[in-house]
């Protein structure tokens, strides 16, 4: 199955510049074993208000949100996000059998 995952700008009262900072590092950080593992299909910022989105490919819901809740994105509440199943159509399809060269899921 597949999953998109919304990010949405949340700044929590008293994180600070650096501590922001520490958790886009550790951001990239995280999309990069995702993607490494075959989970993170692709993923991508909004440019005009912040946040951005992932798709993933996990076998439920509750995968998903036990690999974002390593995200320190979110953890921090620096930003929050929702869970939606994905079905994508026969275009679609095609774009993530290309990236999809493993069989590897949300662990």
């Amino acid at each position: 199955m597949y999953f998109y995952v919304e990010y949405r700008p949340f700044v929590s009262v008293g994180v600070t510049l650096l501590q922001v900072s520490q958790a886009l590092t550790g951001h990239h950080d995280f999309l990069d074993l995702y993607k490494h593992k075959g989970s993170l299909m692709f993923s991508g910022t909004y440019p005009s208000h912040g946040g951005g989105f992932m798709l993933f490919k996990a076998d439920s819901i509750d995968d998903v949100q036990s690999c974002v809740q390593n995200d320190p994105l979110l953890y921090l509440g620096i930003q929050k996000c929702t869970i939606t199943p994905f079905s994508p159509d026969d275009s679609t399809e095609f774009v993530l059998n290309l990236w999809n060269n493993t069989n590897a899921q949300c662990e």
